[in-house]
């Protein structure tokens, strides 16, 4: 049987990004079914993913929601549409971080959301969706002050805190480095500093070590 272009391409989307992003977020332990979700984070969750297909060209519109939807009309999202919108709630968290608690070190749940962000970015880097969230991080992180997870912003961590905030620091340092070696040079080359280079290998033990954290 032959294949088709179009399921050479499903395929690669699902071995690609889809899987090892499934993979990640169970590891880590997230979850946008469970009653805190429900209660805190399904409305901004929501409103940030919708921004993606809402309002789109109409001339890319029934793509972008065969992309993201199972079933359009009834809102089911397909498998990339899951891991879309897992992306979107981990940006939802790092946002509400750095908007209302900027000067307060990582805990636990916002290390393991930052860890899958920069999964969703490194899985994702040819899909624009998952940067199209990224930049909104990025513009979040330029206007905060002092930088993003620093432990050197904060006096006295406990050992849990500091090895939270290492972490989400380096997550952050991952994607920022994948924003300037990829991003740039791939989607906007007028910007980049120099050329497209493939990435680091995802870092295994990172997201383990952000799994192993205590909350």
């Amino acid at each position: 049987m032959t294949t088709t272009k179009k399921g050479r391409t499903n395929q690669a989307l699902e071995e690609d990004v889809i899987e090892p992003l499934i993979i990640a977020w169970i590891e880590l332990r997230l979850s946008t079914t469970n009653n805190d979700f429900e209660r805190r984070w399904s409305e901004a969750t929501n409103a940030t993913f919708n921004k993606l297909w809402i309002n789109v060209d109409p001339e890319v519109a029934e793509e972008v929601h065969n992309l993201l939807y199972e079933d359009f009309q009834q809102r089911n999202l397909s498998r990339f549409g899951q891991v879309v919108f897992h992306h979107a709630y981990a940006l939802v968290r790092l946002l509400d971080h750095i908007e209302n608690a900027p000067l307060e070190p990582a805990d636990a749940e916002i290390a393991r959301c930052a860890m899958m962000f920069y999964a969703g970015v490194h899985f994702g880097r040819d899909q624009v969706d998952f940067w199209t969230l990224y930049l909104q991080l990025r513009d979040a992180v330029r206007r905060a002050k002092p930088a993003l997870f620093s432990v050197e912003n904060f006096d006295a961590l406990s050992e849990s805190s500091a090895e939270a905030t290492e972490l989400a620091a380096q997550a952050w340092d991952c994607m920022d480095k994948l924003y300037g070696t990829y991003y740039l040079p791939r989607w906007r080359p007028n910007l980049a500093a120099s050329a497209l280079s493939e990435p680091d290998k995802f870092s295994t033990t990172l997201l383990l070590d952000a799994a192993a954290l205590r909350d």
